[in-house]
């Protein structure tokens, strides 16, 4: 009894420590493109951006997307696309990522977004548990237009109407027509599928998007992004008419057909475009000169990391998505060079 009355009287274990509050992240899809002011919830995020960073809630819902993404393979090619998903329709430039003991703010971090932000930039800014340690990652847009928000999925047969300060706008629809307009006129959106917009002023691309007519918002671009590395041009150039038809697969277009001497004739355009001083006009109109005059031409450089992410970036202009769709090509050639940056790339198309 007397040791039993011992045992009752022992002091007692503390209880444990309570958990830290769990990281309160931003949805990363949104229904609209949208970029109004608004106030992280997280209280560390609100802390971390007391400074004057111009944190923005739909940027931050693309931080979210990669931060939270398995594997964590963060890649600047897919904070682009996770940026259409959550609603931020203006260039991503540059993404950073930290990681640091839980609830503790990456000083390193911030002062290195500080260092990269110019007047007019905003930020998406997120943080999510790893283990014992939390993941930060933050995104940098530089918005170059003023717009509200508009609908990044709408019915077939919808009008596309805008409030901006942009001075026309540009449209590639599912079937690579294009057509152009200024910003009072309402243009239908006639087709179902994946459309292109693009917003101009004084002749310049201000703004890029995807629209989706009448289906949703795929999760992620087409491409497999960023694509493994290729360590011979031969790999390259390989690798890069699969991944070419693959996009022409998604648009249920016919394949383009290796032709030796549109093959060749990149060569020139290749080398151009390393020195810094290639021209698209002027390309297309050296295929012409060539013999290629039966029906359109296209001629397309890139750079990128990798092949993928190399072709991916022709996807996001207009004239450049308008060759890789086009209905009409049937033959390519495409040269490859390995730099110590990656790949860079001319790709020529033809009819016949």
């Amino acid at each position: 009894m007397l040791f039993l009355t011992l045992l009752s009287c022992a002091p007692k274990e503390p209880p444990p420590p309570p958990l830290p509050p769990a990281p309160i992240l931003p949805a990363p899809d949104g229904e609209l493109y949208a970029t109004g002011i608004s106030e992280p919830r997280d209280p560390l995020i609100a802390q971390a951006v007391s400074v004057g960073l111009p944190w923005q809630e739909s940027l931050s819902g693309a931080a979210t997307a990669l931060a939270l993404e398995q594997p964590f393979a963060p890649e600047l090619s897919n904070a682009r696309w996770a940026a259409v998903r959550s609603g931020y329709p203006h260039p991503v430039r540059s993404l950073l990522v930290a990681s640091v003991r839980q609830d503790n703010i990456p000083e390193t971090l911030l002062a290195e977004l500080q260092r990269l932000l110019v007047s007019g930039d905003q930020i998406g800014l997120v943080r999510a548990r790893s283990g014992g340690s939390d993941r930060w990652v933050a995104l940098i847009g530089r918005p170059r237009v003023t717009i509200g928000a508009f609908q990044r999925e709408l019915p077939l047969g919808a009008a596309l109407s805008l409030k901006t300060d942009a001075e026309g706008w540009r449209l590639l629809s599912p079937s690579s027509v294009e057509t152009s307009g200024l910003m009072s006129e309402e243009p239908i959106l006639s087709e179902p599928g994946e459309w292109w917009l693009e917003l101009t002023q004084r002749s310049n691309t201000v703004l890029s998007v995807p629209l989706h007519v009448d289906m949703d918002t795929p999760p992620a671009p087409i491409l497999t992004l960023p694509g493994e590395p290729t360590p011979s041009p031969t790999e390259a150039s390989a690798l890069a008419y699969e991944l070419v038809n693959s996009i022409r697969d998604a648009f249920d277009l016919p394949h383009l057909q290796i032709d030796p001497t549109l093959e060749t004739l990149a060569g020139y355009p290749l080398e151009l475009s390393l020195a810094g001083s290639w021209e698209k006009e002027r390309g297309e109109a050296r295929l012409r000169a060539a013999g290629f005059v039966g029906g359109p031409v296209g001629q397309l450089t890139c750079e990128g990391r990798t092949v993928a992410v190399c072709i991916d970036t022709l996807m996001w202009s207009i004239d450049e998505r308008a060759v890789l769709l086009h209905p009409g090509l049937r033959l390519t050639g495409i040269q490859a060079q390995v730099t110590t940056e990656g790949i860079s790339m001319a790709l020529n198309a033809a009819s016949e």
